[in-house]
């Protein structure tokens, strides 16, 4: 794996004013913390820090990371979070996890699919992509951008679980028996056939109970109407 170089300088203050002010200046507020150092508040130019993000093939790259005014050689990091303003995804700040080359780590690691798979090009099937990541042990030298997954000969009912992929480098975390991708059968054609049938019936059912068209409630009662008894004369 390619390691990104990032220089930062240490600040002392905190909180969210200076924060703003810091994004403001066109920097961005970050820390770096691990086994062996206590969390270091430093800060990062911006434009440094959307030019690496923008050449990486992902968020799991290794950074040499130089603080400005620190006599220590760079740290081995990598990026553990990220926050972003929502509306925007402007960053607002970053943490650094320092590591070990020697020592392995986990990481979710993003899967991607190669290929169309047989039973949705010739059968009409609908692939289902369930689980986009995959949770892994490694050093971290051997990190991926991705893994790749191959779907071309999958066909209506294959599934693809997470003990099925060939990681010779990793330890798989994730739980083996997750579906990563499956090819489910089509549905969309029954469903209409359904809908069809019940919507016939219920026009069945509305003709045979409904009044004949023209006639309104009451009428065809016309000639029975209510008998009038009137109070006979006296003789």
């Amino acid at each position: 794996m390619e390691t990104k170089s990032l220089a930062a300088v240490a600040r002392t203050d905190s909180g969210k004013g200076v924060a703003r002010k810091l994004r403001a200046d066109g920097m961005i507020p970050a820390v770096v913390y691990g086994p062996e150092i206590d969390p270091k508040p430093i800060a990062l130019n911006e434009r440094e820090v959307l030019k690496m993000f923008r050449t990486s093939g992902s968020m799991n790259m290794l950074v040499d990371l130089s603080i400005e005014g620190a006599n220590e050689s760079p740290l081995k990091v990598m990026i553990k979070d990220v926050q972003r303003e929502p509306i925007d995804s402007a960053v607002l700040h970053i943490d650094f996890q320092q590591i070990s080359l020697s020592k392995k780590i986990n990481i979710d690691i993003p899967v991607r699919l190669v290929g169309i798979p047989e039973g949705v090009k010739t059968m009409g099937g609908i692939l289902e992509f369930i689980q986009r990541e995959v949770a892994v042990a490694c050093l971290p030298n051997d990190i991926e951008d991705y893994i790749e997954i191959d779907v071309t000969e999958m066909v209506i009912g294959d599934s693809i679980h997470a003990r099925d992929l060939d990681l010779p480098k990793f330890d798989l975390v994730t739980n083996p028996e997750q579906v990563l991708v499956t090819i489910a059968a089509p549905t969309v054609q029954a469903e209409v056939e359904v809908a069809g049938e019940g919507e016939e019936g219920a026009e069945g059912e509305e003709a045979e109970g409904a009044p004949a068209a023209g006639e309104a409630e009451g009428e065809g009662d016309e000639s029975k109407e209510p008998e009038v008894i009137k109070e006979k004369k006296k003789e």
